[in-house]
């Protein structure tokens, strides 16, 4: 009977020590992961026993490979003693499965905790919205676009999808659709579009690139506007007129009238777009006038040029006007001779009191590219460039002033333009 009591003491005593040993090491208990992302997470656990000695570093353990991960695979360490913890982890792989445990260190070692994994998100393709048109005129437009999000990836490409309609407002057979790329990234983005055909129908759609696929926004439909009736008026020296500046929508009904303002070109440009008053601005000089885009070039102060090298014969043709006339056909941009003529017979009246009746429609900043002096200054431009090259003449005048008179201005700067016939 002794020896069974024994026995039964020594199984006790030793289940007691197991047990103590057991409790030297600590206890982590790994739980749910959140926040997961496209690459990252954010990991969570708790050291509910520090066992017989202080935690003095706990953490996480993960890997997308080895399904019991342990401090030989990638770690994050996240503090010390008993509780609950966390770590984020990032630059992790898109749409890839991670197996992740908490561990704990104390003088003892380190204990595990439960194994649990989790999946990283996909990339999606992009969310973008097409906005409304603005700068609607007869033969241009400015689309908008914005990119609200970009699906976890890189915007590649983004752009518009322009399509053109036959037949005028009502128009329902497509002629034509193209792509129009505007960069990359995600945010607003806009383009200004010329060479259109008035009264005509067009829709537009945004769109956006990544990794994952294209999206398009909504599409938006809008009609140019009808071309403008330009009629004629014969002045004091019997020259025949055009009777509103060129992308004027009416003829003036005072000085400042917006709506007769029309386009600002810079000397001797065709019409490309850069004339439009809200343009896109280029730094970029240029060498020739051809295969231009529709910026504005802006020019420092101490050349004034848009090209490179200077031409004089782009406006200055008596015949045709000149390699880019801008007038429609059969007019071109008068001479400063005409100008001067012009001006004498108008004696002290200004532009808008001339059967002309020229608007102050501002000028464009050869410089910064701001449009200025709306209502306050006019100047319109000659076929007539300056010695200098650089330079080309035109008359002006102002609200506070009587007259006009023969001026120059460098040729990056925007001014109006009266088509005279030829």
């Amino acid at each position: 009977m002794k020896r069974w009591h024994l026995f039964i003491l020594y199984a006790s005593l030793l289940m007691i020590g197991c047990k103590q040993e057991e409790l030297k090491q600590p206890q982590s208990i790994t739980s749910d992961a959140t926040d997961i992302q496209i690459d990252k997470a954010t990991l969570n656990g708790e050291v509910v026993n520090e066992g017989s000695s202080a935690v003095k570093e706990r953490g996480f353990v993960f890997s997308n490979s080895n399904s019991l991960p342990t401090i030989n695979d990638s770690k994050v360490t996240s503090g010390m003693g008993k509780g609950i913890f966390n770590a984020s982890i990032s630059n992790l792989l898109v749409n890839t499965k991670y197996y992740f445990r908490s561990y704990s260190i104390n003088d003892q070692g380190i204990a595990y905790g439960n194994t649990l994994y989790f999946l990283t998100l996909d990339f999606i393709p992009p969310t973008v919205s097409t906005g409304e048109v603005q700068n609607l005129l007869f033969y241009s437009v400015t689309l908008n676009g914005s990119i609200i999000n970009d699906g976890g990836a890189s915007i590649l490409e983004r752009g518009f999808l322009l399509t053109e309609y036959d037949g005028g407002y009502d128009g329902s057979m497509v002629r034509s659709v193209i792509s129009i790329q505007v960069g990359s990234g995600i945010g607003d983005f806009l383009k200004s579009i010329p060479n259109l055909r008035s009264y005509t129908k067009y829709s537009h759609k945004a769109y956006a690139k990544n990794a994952k696929g294209i999206t398009y926004g909504k599409e938006v439909t809008f009609t140019t506007l009808p071309e403008p009736d330009y009629k004629t008026v014969v002045s004091a020296t019997g020259r025949i007129w055009l009777d509103k500046n060129l992308g004027a929508i009416n003829v003036s009904t005072s000085i400042s009238d917006t709506k007769s303002f029309g386009y600002l070109y810079q000397w001797g440009r065709s019409s490309d777009g850069h004339q439009i008053r809200d343009s896109p601005i280029s730094q970029s000089l240029v060498y020739a006038e051809y295969g231009l885009n529709n910026s504005f070039i802006s020019s420092n102060s101490s050349w004034g040029d848009w090209l490179i090298v200077p031409r004089n014969s782009l406006w200055n043709g008596l015949m045709n006007g000149g390699d880019n006339n801008v007038c429609p056909l059969g007019f071109r941009v008068p001479t400063t001779r005409e100008w001067k003529e012009e001006i004498e017979s108008w004696g002290s009246k200004s532009g808008y009191e001339s059967p002309l009746k020229l608007p102050l429609a501002g000028i464009r900043d050869s410089v910064k590219g701001i449009v200025q002096g709306e209502g306050n200054i006019g100047f319109y431009w000659s076929s007539t460039p300056y010695t200098n090259l650089t330079n080309a003449y035109g008359i002006g005048f102002t609200s506070i002033g009587t007259g006009a008179e023969i001026g120059l201005a460098v040729k990056a700067t925007g001014a109006s333009v009266r088509c005279i016939k030829e």
